[in-house]
């Protein structure tokens, strides 16, 4: 059987939706003759076969808000579409979109809905009566977590057939050896007081701002590891208060070098600001290593990850105060501290792993094609 999975961007770019598209791609790359069609991030057109599946990358000629451009795109798609006996369609992608209504396929059709248009709200009139079309063709609509549904105006329309899968990682990814144990305990010792930790592109909806303000009421170090348009901001705002003392800002860093401070954390902070943080994959990572968590409510997947009051806090975004007060009940409380740090560790080995993930999709996978 033959499947073609739709998605604007995948690697080289790193984010939620491109490490989601890629485990469903290699959990399923055995059962199932996979192709991944997106578009380049330059002007060439490329193949690339990766872990059992194909992806086929379309020249970029230009990025309109935040929509890569490539005129050949539309033309693969009805070539792909032709072969594949299931077109899994990864949502927002308004160029895929017009391809589908460029040239209509009566192949199976599933969508996976990761999350809704929020920066190019003005565009939503133009853009949603495209995107209803296309879900309404799917047999059904895959979401992360039951809170996008009801809060989405256009979800809520196909409550019915929208079916959960929540997005899981590989858990033995995560495992540390006694040796990297060590060096990362060495590292741990240049803080005299508790970390916290934040991981993730310095854009406008993550909210990183209100998180270095909340800093002047704790009593701890900050890392804030990641980069993107706002860095020289932040690093200003961390300036302007006085705090270049105990709030770090660091590039990208290897795997290696990421893992090390996840592990000596003493808790993660995700205080995204709208609806575009859907999920926070980045959550579970921390979750593997026993860590408490801080996020905001979006009425999107971080609220569903993180269990308020179990496995950390869920604070209104935009409050410096409501952050600051979050993290300093953890950071004084050690108790509380490991109590939510373990049934973190427990919630995403249970709800969150790539092989429960992977089941969940082979089995609507299977029931489609049968159907």
């Amino acid at each position: 059987m033959r499947v073609l999975m739709m998605v604007k961007s995948f690697y080289p770019v790193i984010g939620g939706v491109e490490t989601a598209v890629y485990e469903v791609a290699r959990g399923l790359g055995k059962d199932y003759d996979i192709t991944i069609l997106t578009v380049s991030e330059d002007k060439k057109f490329r193949l690339e076969n990766y872990d059992g599946f194909k992806v086929v990358k379309t020249p970029r000629f230009a990025k309109v808000f935040s929509t890569p451009i490539s005129f050949s795109y539309p033309f693969w798609v009805r070539k792909l579409s032709l072969e594949a006996d299931l077109i899994h369609f990864h949502s927002p992608h308004p160029l895929g979109e017009l391809s589908l209504h460029l040239f209509p396929s009566n192949r199976r059709l599933l969508v996976t809905y990761h999350f809704d248009i929020v920066k190019q709200k003005n565009l939503k009139w133009i853009y949603y009566p495209s995107l209803k079309k296309i879900l309404q063709k799917a047999k059904k609509i895959i979401v992360s977590n039951p809170n996008i549904i009801m809060s989405s105006d256009l979800l809520s329309v196909f409550k019915d057939n929208c079916i959960e899968i929540p997005y899981g990682i590989k858990l033995e990814e995560y495992n540390l050896k006694p040796s990297i144990v060590g060096r990362a305990l060495k590292l741990k010792e240049k803080y005299s007081k508790p970390l916290i930790l934040f991981v993730g592109r310095l854009v406008y909806y993550k909210g990183v701002q209100y998180l270095i303000e909340a800093m002047q009421n704790v009593d701890a170090y900050l890392l804030i590891i990641g980069e993107g348009p706002l860095k020289n901001k932040l690093v200003k705002i961390v300036n302007k208060l006085n705090l270049t003392n105990r709030v770090e800002i660091k590039n990208h860093l290897s795997r290696e070098e990421l893992l090390f401070y996840f592990y000596i954390c003493n808790l993660f902070v995700l205080p995204s600001v709208v609806r575009t943080e859907a999920f926070g994959m980045v959550l579970l990572e921390a979750m593997v290593y026993g860590k408490p968590l801080v996020t905001t409510e979006l009425e999107t997947g971080t609220s569903f990850i993180n269990i308020n009051g179990k496995t950390g806090f869920v604070v209104p975004p935009t409050s410096p105060g409501a952050l600051s007060d979050a993290i300093n009940n953890i950071i004084n409380d050690k108790n509380l501290q490991n109590e939510m740090g373990e049934n973190a560790l427990i919630r995403v080995k249970s709800e969150f792993n790539v092989e429960k993930y992977i089941s969940r999709y082979r089995e609507l996978y299977q029931n489609i094609l049968s159907s």
